[in-house]
């Protein structure tokens, strides 16, 4: 299996990595920050594959809407949840994402949006994979 880089490492986009490291390196990043409590990674994993949903979904939402207040407010709550679990990556599009509502330099809903969604989307879609390899260890 490919070294991928450490969780607390700026993460060069992983797109490319089949699922199967992906979702281990999503998984070390937890155990890292649980102290290789799995239970505890398992139980936080749940909660953050739902809430996850919920938040690209109403970010979606209030931003076609133009509530920039709002988009502020869950763009900053993705970055903290996903900064808390160690994933980088998706920390840094929430951030930029965030970044752009406070300075309305311009359209939010253009490629930091974009970018986001898609990261979160990639995520979600290991959420299998990733409960099966938890499982298995």
């Amino acid at each position: 299996m490919q070294e991928l880089a450490p969780c607390a490492a700026t993460v060069v986009m992983i797109m490319t990595e089949n699922s199967s490291e992906l979702a281990q390196y999503y998984i070390q990043c937890m155990l890292k920050k649980t102290g290789q409590n799995k239970g505890l990674t398992e139980r936080l994993l749940k909660k953050l594959f739902v809430e996850l949903v919920k938040q690209i979904e109403s970010l979606e939402q209030v931003l076609a809407t133009g509530d920039m207040a709002q988009a502020k407010a869950i763009s900053h709550k993705i970055a903290g949840a996903v900064s808390f679990c160690g994933f980088v990556e998706i920390q840094q599009l929430a951030k930029a994402l965030e970044n752009i509502v406070v300075t309305e330099q311009r359209d939010p809903s253009s490629v930091e949006f974009v970018a986001l969604k898609a990261k979160i989307t990639e995520f979600l879609g290991l959420e299998t994979e990733i409960f099966q390899q938890l499982g298995q260890g």
